[in-house]
């Protein structure tokens, strides 16, 4: 029996998932190719840039497939497509054949080229980027001197506000450790558009907003960020905003790749793929899936494994000689941490503030980890979501 070979570029959740629901079937061959051997569960990273474990959001594909047969792991990065010869090549040099192509490579970091940014500002694109964010955080509490530390985050969006509302409690966690006075830390939450977390309803954002000035986080709307170099960020409302830590969580892009391909791949004002109801792009053997490809509610982990699930559905469909289905999008739900154990919860019937909204988040990171592990496993890096990392200088 000839077997499928499907290649899956990117370690994210969508391309993961897929190799997952491929994993063991008998009429294909995977190849992850990824530039890590790991996968990093975005959804809790801020946790892990405040204090607690990295092992909540590390998890090494040795354990995702570990009882997969027919799944091997790459660890490369994509530097050609070849589609003419249905290959791509490494940066290390090698060449992978494939039938089906799956790209999955996510986003990139965005600084829309305002000066000094990605200089002088941290973000939490990737786990080493989180613990040099921590890093970068200790550093300052400990060399406070009963001095004021001010904090600025830019960009107000989901992953703005969690890290925001987390710097202060994090702030006396670093204290308590070194022995050393209360930290005074100001942290400014800037955002360029008219309210935090714009992608939500107006209702959503008065309550986040609220949450965030009961936490004493100084909130800016309506505020363009301009230049940043290492003790500042200027403003083009307030002029010069003093910063012992810049935090960039402003903007993303889909990855250049795509660009460097107009026949293969047609994108929008936001360098996402179009694809098909089925992922393709502009070829009946390449697909793209994930935050690349411009599919409703794109940029949600949910979203993401969804994709991934359809695609692979798909292709064991076309394995059994049976027709495509095309993919049905769902609306994800949107829980936002907001200091503490207290979460903002908003479905298509409302929204749930507090107590009940931390233990929705919670029940998603659990939710989001058991689609990638057996039951025990999972729960092993859910757990270390309760605990401070060992080393916290």
């Amino acid at each position: 029996m000839t077997k499928h070979k499907i290649v899956i570029v990117g370690g994210g959740f969508a391309g993961t998932k897929l190799a997952l629901e491929l994993s063991n079937n008998k009429h294909f061959e995977v190849t992850l190719i990824t530039r890590r051997g790991r996968f990093e569960y975005h959804g809790a990273m801020y946790r892990s840039a405040t204090g607690r474990s990295p092992l909540e959001v590390v998890v090494p594909f040795s354990e995702i497939f570990a009882e997969s047969l027919n799944v091997r792991v790459e660890l490369d990065s994509v530097v050609e497509l070849r589609p003419q010869t249905k290959e791509v090549e490494g940066e290390s040099g090698r060449t992978y054949k494939y039938d089906y192509l799956i790209m999955a490579v996510g986003y990139e970091v965005n600084f829309f080229n305002i000066p000094g940014m990605a200089l002088h500002a941290e973000h939490m694109y990737d786990i080493s980027s989180a613990i040099k964010l921590r890093h970068r955080l200790v550093g300052a509490f400990r060399g406070a001197n009963n001095k004021p530390v001010s904090v600025a985050v830019i960009g107000a969006g989901p992953t703005g506000v969690e890290i925001a509302s987390d710097i202060k409690p994090f702030a006396s966690v670093v204290a308590a450790k070194h022995q050393l006075p209360d930290i005074d830390v100001h942290v400014h939450l800037i955002e360029a558009s008219p309210r935090v977390l714009s992608i939500l309803s107006e209702e959503t954002s008065k309550q986040a907003q609220k949450r965030l000035q009961e936490l004493s986080v100084n909130v800016q709307v309506n505020t363009m960020v301009t230049e940043c170099d290492q003790t500042s960020i200027t403003t083009k409302n307030d002029g010069r905003i003093k910063t012992d830590v810049t935090i960039w969580t402003a903007g993303n892009k889909a990855n250049g790749l795509f660009a460097s391909y107009p026949d293969l791949f047609s994108v929008n004002n936001r360098g996402r793929v179009l694809v098909s109801e089925y992922f393709n792009a502009n070829s009946p053997h390449i697909f793209v899936v994930g935050d690349a490809a411009d599919t409703p509610h794109s940029g949600m982990a949910q979203t993401a494994i969804h994709n991934g699930m359809a695609l692979a559905n798909n292709l064991k469909r076309m394995s059994e000689n049976k027709h495509w289905l095309s993919y049905q999008p769902k609306k994800p739900e949107y829980v936002i941490p907001i200091g503490g154990e207290w979460a903002l919860l908003e479905t298509d019937t409302g929204v749930t503030v507090g107590e009940a909204g931390w233990k929705a988040r919670r029940e998603a990171d659990r939710w989001a980890l058991e689609n990638f592990l057996v039951y025990d496993v999972a729960k092993k890096h859910f757990d270390q979501g309760d605990k401070y990392a060992r080393n916290i200088d």
